[in-house]
Parts: structure tokens; C-alpha cells; sequence
């Protein structure tokens, strides 16, 4: 289930708060509501460079894979997984994993991941396993809880995207991240305009699945 997914659920279970059932005679809980009003979703501008000058940013596998990365960080960003550069980028199970911890994560937090661009990415390698399936190595150098500068780029780590071509194009279907540094000096760091706002504490509802 990928960086969110594999790495981040494990993390998830961990911060479980399970509720209390009301004994019978007690008074139940509210029932919670939301305070945030959706507006129709419009794709942002993207200020700075997208890719960087790496002769790896031609390949067919980073494309796609910058895409899916770019559609990600959209969906977390809105709470709506439904649009289009999100699921016309992954594969249908990989956007579910990626709603579902996004639910669990992050539904009820006020301090919710919120992006300010596009991720910082430098491609590293390209690992073909058959003409359908490739591995894209990447350094990333975010860290969606902070602004986003220069002075993050050596302190990367590298992941791994495993991306898989269908009758719609390629598609990410799991990301991967590891332990070991990587220095992504050279990698575009690109900012949204308008400036992605904070959407406040969600419910369930609030939350736009994948269709089905």
C-alpha cells in the first residue's frame, strides 16, 4: 500500500484512540458534524520548475511517475480523492490504500497534511522488469509539514515506485520508502497559486473516495 500505506498504517495503529460504548441507560455521544464547506475543485498553478535536469526526466516511467506523485499530493490536499490527476494516475487499488489511510490518518485532525507544491523529486534510476512493469528510484526531499526550501534538499531519502502500464497508460501502483539519505540537489521545487488553505477538522463524509 505504499509510503502511506505499508509505512504510514503501521504508524496509524499505533495512535488508535478506540471510543468507549455507552453503557445502557448513559447518554450517547453526538453523533459528529462537520464544519467545512466544500467548493468545487479547480487545479491549482504550479510556479517554478517541475522537473529537473536530469536526462532521466524524459523516460516514460518518470513521467508517469511524476504525475502520479503530482495527483497524490492534490487529492491529500482537497480531501478528494475522485479527481481526475489522481485517478488517472494510479492504479485502482493503490488509490483505495491511499483513501483509506488518508481517512484513518487524518479525519478528525486539525493538523492535517497540507502541501505547498508539488513534491521535491530527483529521479535516480530506472529499473525496467519487463516491458509492462518498471522500478522508478527517486530522492524526495519533502516534508509536507514544513514549508519547503533549498536547505531540504540534502537531506533526502530515496524511495521507490512501482509503476505498471495498463490499456489506460502507466500508472503508480505502490511507493515505497527507505531508511537510506540520498542528496537531492538539483531537484525543481515548485510552489500551488493560490496557496493551498487548510481545510480544518473532517468527518468521514467530508472525504471523497476513488470511484468505484
Amino acid at each position: 500500500m505504499g509510503r502511506w500505506g505499508r509505512v504510514g498504517l503501521g504508524l496509524v495503529v499505533l495512535g488508535v484512540v478506540v471510543g468507549c460504548t455507552p453503557e445502557s441507560g448513559g447518554t450517547p455521544s453526538p453523533t459528529p458534524s462537520s464544519v467545512f464547506s466544500r467548493e468545487p475543485w479547480v487545479m491549482p498553478g504550479i510556479v517554478g520548475e517541475t522537473v529537473s535536469a536530469s536526462p532521466l526526466e524524459s523516460d516514460e516511467w518518470v513521467i508517469a511517475m511524476r504525475e502520479a506523485e503530482l495527483g497524490t499530493v492534490l487529492a491529500f490536499n482537497s480531501a478528494d480523492f475522485s479527481i481526475e490527476p489522481f485517478v488517472s494516475a494510479v492504479t485502482p487499488d493503490y488509490a483505495d490504500a491511499l483513501y483509506e489511510f488518508y481517512v484513518r490518518r487524518w479525519v478528525g485532525d486539525e493538523d492535517r497534511v497540507v502541501w505547498p507544491g508539488s513534491r521535491i523529486l530527483l529521479p535516480l534510476e530506472v529499473e525496467l522488469v519487463d516491458e509492462n512493469h518498471a522500478i522508478v528510484r527517486f530522492c524526495g526531499a519533502s516534508d509536507y509539514w514544513q514549508d519547503e526550501d533549498a536547505s531540504r534538499l540534502s537531506k533526502g531519502f530515496i524511495s521507490t515506485s512501482e509503476m505498471v502500464r495498463t490499456e489506460d497508460g502507466i500508472r503508480e501502483s505502490d511507493v515505497m520508502l527507505t531508511l537510506d539519505r540520498c542528496d537531492a540537489t538539483g531537484a525543481p521545487i515548485a510552489r500551488f497559486d493560490p496557496a493551498p488553505r487548510p481545510l480544518g477538522p473532517l468527518i468521514d463524509a467530508d472525504v471523497i473516495p476513488p470511484p468505484a
